[in-house]
């Protein structure tokens, strides 16, 4: 083989490696918990919190104005199993921040959740489902703390459960 057509292979190659690493690059980033601070950290934390079944963290983002507020995290996890909410334990998830506004100490976070089975492995259509959710958040004087949720993030869900 030429000098020439091993350059080429090679080049394409690390271009190819390129291209996945970019389309994996923020699957991988954003697995993990944020920095808290803002309200986009807030709601991010909050959803992996609760997809990762770490009830005593996603307790401590909630405002203790909500309706029916669970006034520990063992309450709130037993809230969270009498109405069937909990996520499901064998899927794994990425969160991303598709939109924020923030007006005057209340922020509205829209976040897409990707779940996917750890399990199969290869890029499968079917391995992966979606789902978009909506955090409201009021600031304290201190922090952002949820006021309310969509798209099953939980708290709509339990009060039109339970009816209060």
């Amino acid at each position: 083989m030429s000098r020439s057509r091993k350059l080429l292979l090679v080049g394409i190659f690390l271009a190819a490696t390129i291209l996945f690493l970019g389309y994996l690059g923020p699957a991988i980033i954003q697995k993990g918990y944020h920095p808290e601070g803002g309200p986009e950290a807030i709601a991010h934390n909050y959803l992996l919190a609760l997809i990762r079944h770490d009830y005593q963290r996603a307790h401590g983002y909630l405002s203790a104005s909500l309706p029916q507020y669970p006034h520990t995290a063992t309450a709130f996890e037993q809230l969270l199993k009498a109405h069937d909410l909990l996520p499901v334990d064998n899927l794994e998830a990425c969160v991303y921040l598709e939109e924020s506004q923030i007006n005057t100490g209340v922020a509205e976070v829209k976040l897409r959740v990707q779940y996917y089975d750890p399990c199969l492995i290869g890029i499968d259509i079917n391995n992966l489902s979606f789902n978009f959710a909506t955090v409201r958040l009021q600031y304290n004087g201190f922090n952002w703390k949820i006021i309310d949720t969509t798209g099953g993030f939980f708290y709509k869900s339990w009060t039109l459960v339970t009816g209060e």
